[in-house]
C-alpha cells in the first residue's frame, strides 16, 4: 500500500510538471474523499500535504490552497488533534507557500489563508488544540505571512498569541516613522498583551522595544512611553489605588485613541477585579432602575 501511494503522487506529480495541474487537483480532492470515508487519517494528512507541497512548490498557488484547505477542513471534521506531527505538516505546507510561489504578495496572501484556517482547527473550543486562541506556532508563521503580503491588519494580533514577544517590538518599532507613533503603537500592543494576561510578554515586549530605540538613538520620553512603564511597574504588585492615579494623571494622552482606555478597563478587571465605572447613558439607566429597585444589569 505504501509503495503504491509513492507511485501515485510521483504520477500526479509528473502530471503537474506536464501543466495539467487541474487535472493532478481532481485526482487529490478524489483521493482525498475517498481516505476519509473510510477514516484513514494518515493517509489524509500524506496526500494533503504531499499534494499541497507539489503544487505549491510549481507555483501553482490557487490549487496547492484549495488542497491545503481541504486538508484542514478534513481534519476538523474528524477532531484530528493537534499533535507534533499534524503541526509538522502545517510547517511543510507552510514553508512551500515561502519557497514555490514567485510573486511574494501572493504568497503571503495565500499561505495566510491556509494559516487562518489551521489556527481556527486548533482552538480549544473545536477540541483540538490546548490553546484558546489557537496553536502558537501557526499565529506565528501568519504573522510573517502577513508582512509578505503586505496586509499588516492582523500581525500584531498573530505576534501576541504566538508568544513571540521579542519580534512584536521590533515589528512595532519598524511600522511607524514618528516616536510618538510609535509609542501610541507600542502602549495599544502592550495593553492587549495586558488584557491577555500575559504580563511576562508585557515586560520582554517592553524592553526590547526600549533596546532598540537606545540603540537606534532614539529619545524615549513621550507621556505614553512613560506610563506604558510605570504601568507594568504597578501591575507587579497588588496596588490598585496607583494604578487608578496613573490612569488619572495620563488621562489626556490615554483619549488620543478610545481603544486605549477600553484595554485599560479590560486589564483593570483581570489584575484587579475591579469593573469600570459606567458612563453617559449606561449610568443613567442604572441610576434609574435604582430608584425604581431593580438591580442594575
Amino acid at each position: 500500500m505504501f509503495s503504491s501511494s509513492i507511485s501515485r503522487m510521483e504520477s500526479i506529480e509528473q502530471r503537474v510538471r506536464e501543466g495539467d495541474h487541474y487535472g493532478a487537483l481532481q485526482t487529490l480532492r478524489t483521493l482525498l474523499v475517498r481516505a476519509n470515508k473510510k477514516n484513514k487519517l494518515d493517509r489524509v494528512a500524506q496526500l494533503g500535504r504531499d499534494g499541497s507541497v507539489v503544487l505549491l512548490k510549481n507555483n501553482h498557488g490557487t490549487e496547492g490552497l484549495d488542497v491545503s484547505l481541504n486538508l484542514i477542513d478534513l481534519w476538523e471534521q474528524s477532531a484530528q488533534k493537534v499533535t507534533a506531527a499534524t503541526k509538522e505538516i502545517v510547517k511543510d505546507i507552510n514553508d512551500a507557500y515561502v519557497e514555490g510561489i514567485k510573486d511574494k504578495i501572493e504568497s503571503g496572501r495565500l499561505n495566510a489563508r491556509f494559516l487562518d484556517a489551521a489556527i481556527d482547527w486548533s482552538k480549544a473550543e473545536n477540541g483540538c488544540g490546548e490553546f484558546k486562541k489557537g496553536e502558537p506556532m501557526f499565529h506565528h508563521m501568519a504573522a510573517k505571512a502577513r508582512i509578505r503580503s503586505g496586509d499588516l491588519t492582523d500581525v500584531c494580533h498573530h505576534y501576541i498569541h504566538a508568544h513571540q514577544p521579542k519580534e512584536l517590538a521590533a515589528f512595532v518599532f519598524q511600522s511607524c516613522r514618528t516616536q510618538s507613533d510609535r509609542d501610541l503603537y507600542l502602549a495599544g500592543t502592550i495593553f492587549q498583551l495586558l488584557a491577555e494576561e500575559n504580563l511576562k510578554d508585557a515586560n520582554i515586549c517592553f524592553d526590547t522595544y526600549s533596546a532598540i530605540c537606545i540603540a537606534k538613538k532614539t529619545k524615549l520620553n513621550t507621556p505614553l512611553y512613560t506610563f506604558t512603564k510605570y504601568l507594568l511597574r504597578t501591575l507587579e504588585r497588588d496596588a490598585y489605588p496607583l494604578f487608578a492615579v496613573l490612569r488619572q494623571k495620563y488621562a489626556d494622552d490615554l483619549c488620543v485613541q478610545p481603544n486605549l482606555n477600553v484595554s485599560l478597563d479590560t486589564v483593570q478587571e483581570k489584575f484587579y477585579k475591579v469593573k469600570p465605572k459606567k458612563q453617559g447613558m449606561a449610568a443613567m439607566m442604572e441610576n434609574m432602575f435604582g430608584m425604581f429597585g431593580a438591580p442594575p444589569k
